[in-house]
């Protein structure tokens, strides 16, 4: 479903407090900042009213083998289908999950699920790292059968102004075994580009999705100015047998291509040779092609609009993006949104399109 980017002002407060955070903390420090502010719920919640279908079931039943998806009646696919997919409903999903969780806390998986669900919707819809990292903790995350759950963790720390504890999570973690190259996309966050780079060549070498591999050190190439190492990568994966590869490889290539064509762009870039106006471009996102506009105006990126999309999940980064770029002043360096790392790219990619459009 299109739907035109008026998200921005739906979320902007939730995004300023992940956005905000520059501040270095050390481990005690940001555990200290989780055991207080993030076991309390936040200012607005009180004021949102318990909403669901009566058909829902809420707890946790799994869908039968080939069932019609059916979020009227599944509490993980309403919260899929329904509630992220409508940044209007995401503080209503938060009461709703409380709500879950109270009802499922005497069954030790139920209510495991249920604190995990609570943070991710803290951490991707709500953006606050504090509280997502008080219900992952509260979970047992240590004992997740699923290391990107710990990295969503991690993410957090980092979040919240410390790079020691993602350091330790991700060297327990070891080599990636995330679809989209997530840890490696961590170890490059956190300006550890050699590591980044040494456990992307282990996904290449040893993992069923190698172009994944070839993309994130693609990324993490881009991120350190390496342009002419990130377009090798690129390349690789678009040339890559698709017999090969991994599930995602048609994406891949689309992303590799779309990347590859921002990177070679990067060096003709320049803001003060570019003429007030708006821009145009479009590159491939998560679930299709992401079009965004670039105002320039006194030889500044005054603002970034994405106009339409089709994506589904995660908004964040349709505003954290456009955000960082912005006050950048600069498609280079950019690290993507957690969570969200393929329409970060496709922002990134884009705007580098439509701001080469604007010199030529």
């Amino acid at each position: 479903m299109v739907r035109n980017c008026l998200v921005a002002a739906v979320f902007a407060i939730a995004f300023s407090a992940f956005t905000a955070e520059s501040v270095t903390r050390s481990i005690a420090e940001v555990d200290k900042l989780i055991a207080t502010d993030g076991a309390t719920t936040p200012p607005w919640f009180d004021s949102v009213k318990l909403n669901f279908p009566p058909t829902l079931n809420l707890t946790w039943e799994k869908p039968k083998q080939k069932e019609p998806w059916t979020p009227s009646k599944y509490i993980s696919q309403y919260v899929w289908s329904v509630i992220n997919e409508n940044p209007g409903r995401w503080r209503e999903g938060l009461k709703l999950l409380y709500h879950v969780y109270d009802l499922n806390k005497n069954d030790a998986e139920k209510s495991v699920t249920s604190m995990r669900a609570i943070a991710r919707n803290y951490q991707f819809l709500q953006q606050d790292p504090a509280r997502a990292a008080y219900w992952w903790k509260k979970s047992g995350i240590e004992k997740s059968d699923d290391p990107s759950d710990e990295v969503d963790l991690a993410n957090c720390y980092f979040a919240l102004g410390n790079k020691e504890f993602p350091r330790k999570l991700l060297n327990d973690i070891g080599k990636d075994e995330s679809r989209h190259g997530e840890t490696i996309k961590l170890w490059a966050d956190i300006g550890d580009y050699d590591k980044a780079l040494s456990v992307a060549k282990i996904k290449i070498e040893e993992d069923s999705n190698p172009d994944i591999g070839y993309l994130m050190a693609g990324e993490t190439c881009r991120m350190m100015g390496n342009y002419k190492d990130a377009i090798s990568h690129f390349e690789k994966v678009i040339a890559m047998d698709d017999k090969k590869a991994g599930r995602d490889i048609k994406q891949s290539k689309n992303r590799a291509r779309g990347s590859l064509e921002a990177v070679k762009l990067y060096e003709s870039l320049d803001l003060t040779k570019i003429p007030d106006g708006t821009y145009l471009a479009d590159s491939t996102g998560y679930s299709g092609n992401i079009f965004l506009s670039v105002t320039v105006k006194a030889k500044k990126i005054e603002a970034i609009k994405v106009v339409k999309h089709t994506e589904k999940q995660y908004y964040g980064s349709l505003t954290d993006t456009p955000a960082k770029i912005i006050s950048k002043q600069s498609v280079k360096g950019i690290d993507s949104f957690s969570g969200a790392t393929i329409t970060s790219e496709a922002i990134i990619n884009a705007t580098a399109k439509a701001l080469a459009k604007a010199v030529k």
